[in-house]
């Protein structure tokens, strides 16, 4: 009889732990051309100062208000429309204009005529910089500018003082910036900003001073030879990532208070993602590292333990990722966090958004509930929930 006692008492913790792992905790909404999308590949994704939800896509650029989008696509016999229906990048710049980036180069929006200005060179000029050769552009939180240039440097424009800094590679001084071709910038909660080469070459600038005050090698070892498109991401213990999209380099995390640099490889030990290909990085409220990959959907990754954990696709569940390849993320003021998809539209998550875990049959995952139609319910003296089915047992 005692024994009977324990084995029941095992099956009902069993089905209790089949029932809880179902109830995936990250369930997303959808958008996609049904809802008025240009297009289903999403590549970048923004939130201006009025709340707007911005989403490139290979097939124009829209705007969302929450409810309706709006899209703006190149018009041959309108000067003021967009230049190209392909977007890159989406980011604010001085005056609260948007520089949208597209393969034939930057468009400045400006929100009051709603058109597009693609007079870069003359743009740039206003702000003493010689050319159009910029290949990105970041806001600081003191309300400055940096402008990349693709072969003279970085200039820092002022915007409360309208001074403009050039920064440029001085032989023999090792505080100034590399004299390699830059590939991303990105600022830390410090208000440091931290610069990446194609190289590889890793370095952080005093934002006051304009000098650089630490500069690594680590990405630059593993591959010392090769000139690669890096991007950035700080996170909020000003810890940095750097990734390649559109390379199989994994991920690199450089830890600064430790001064220690791990690599994130499909098939490297401990240190494991699900796929090699890393679109872009982004940390939740909760410090979780929300990490983009192609064909790997999300790879979680908890700082404290790096452990990692994957969020992906379940094709009969549509509450879930609607694809594995996850080509753009942003994590917004609200801390709804956007994903743009390869072919499936636009996924948003946050904990509130959805209310109820929905617990249903799914015949790809085998500890799912048995059947949909559900007739009756009853709770046991231990706390288990008991499901009858009408058609698909208890």
């Amino acid at each position: 009889m005692q024994t009977k006692r324990i084995l029941i008492g095992f099956f009902l913790l069993f089905l209790n732990s089949l029932v809880l792992a179902q109830g995936d905790p990250y369930q997303f909404s959808r958008l996609g051309i049904d809802n008025g999308l240009s297009h289903n590949r999403v590549t970048c994704i923004y939130k201006d100062c009025k709340g707007f939800m911005w989403f490139g896509t290979k097939s124009g650029l829209n705007r969302y208000d929450g409810y309706r989008f709006k899209i703006f696509k190149h018009d041959i016999n309108d000067q003021t429309s967009i230049n190209d229906n392909y977007i890159i990048s989406i980011t604010t710049g001085p005056q609260n204009k948007l520089w949208i980036k597209t393969r034939k180069g930057f468009n400045i929006y400006d929100p009051i005529t709603d058109h597009f200005d693609h007079h870069i060179k003359a743009a740039l000029n206003l702000y003493t910089i010689p050319d159009s050769l910029i290949t990105s552009i970041k806001g600081d939180k003191f309300g400055n500018y940096w402008f990349m240039h693709a072969k003279l440097g970085i200039y820092k424009y002022e915007c409360l003082t309208n001074r403009m800094t050039h920064l440029f590679n001085r032989a023999n001084d090792t505080s100034t910036i590399h004299k390699g071709a830059g590939s991303d910038i990105c600022q830390d909660d410090v208000g440091n900003m931290w610069v990446i080469y194609t190289d590889g070459i890793l370095e952080r600038i005093n934002h006051l001073t304009n000098k650089v005050n630490s500069r690594i090698y680590a990405i630059n070892k593993a591959y010392p030879s090769e000139s690669i498109d890096y991007l950035l991401s700080i996170d909020q213990q000003n810890d940095v990532w750097a990734f390649a999209p559109l390379r199989s380099n994994g991920l690199f995390y450089v830890s600064t208070a430790k001064s220690m640099c791990m690599h994130f490889r499909k098939s490297v030990g401990n240190a494991r993602i699900n796929s090699d290909i890393v679109f872009n990085v982004i940390q939740d409220d909760k410090g979780l590292i929300w990490i983009a990959t192609d064909h790997g959907g999300i790879n979680l990754l908890d700082k404290k333990t790096f452990g990692v954990k994957q969020i992906t696709n379940r094709p009969d569940d549509n509450r879930s990722l609607s694809q594995d390849c996850i080509i753009s993320l942003y994590k917004d003021n609200a801390n709804i966090i956007w994903l743009g998809t390869f072919k499936k539209g636009i996924c948003y998550y946050h904990r509130d958004i959805i209310k109820f875990q929905l617990f249903r049959h799914q015949s790809s995952a085998a500890n799912s509930l048995s059947y949909d139609d559900i007739n009756k319910f009853v709770e046991d003296k231990r706390g288990n929930i008991w499901v009858g089915s009408n058609g698909g047992g208890l």
